[in-house]
């Protein structure tokens, strides 16, 4: 993910022009509660994403019943999470990937 001025106004828009390398991207983080997903998903199929404190506990959990192979993107908002770290678990049957999560009032 790139951003690029725009030459209308100096605007800056964001523009996918990269993969991620990890297979795993989140952002905004620092966020506010409402965060994108970027994951590679190996094999279609049934998808979880789960979002944890640093204790373990999970925080909130989304099962997604069937995703394609290849980058998807998934919106998740109104969390209503605490500002603190987390963990964003996404999994299926193939993989498991892991980011933290910062959230900040």
């Amino acid at each position: 993910i790139a951003t690029e001025e725009n030459g209308n106004n100096g605007h800056l828009t964001t523009v996918a022009k990269a993969k991620p390398s990890t297979g795993l991207i989140v952002y905004p983080n620092p966020s506010k509660g409402d965060v994108n997903i970027i994951t590679e998903v190996k094999q279609a199929g049934p998808l979880t994403i789960q979002v944890t404190d640093m204790q373990g506990r999970v925080v909130y959990e989304k099962a997604i019943n069937s995703v394609d192979k290849g980058f998807q993107q998934i919106a998740l908002r109104n969390l209503q999470l605490k500002a603190s770290t987390y963990i964003v678990k996404v999994a299926n049957r193939l993989q498991v990937q892991t980011c933290k999560l910062v959230v900040r009032d």
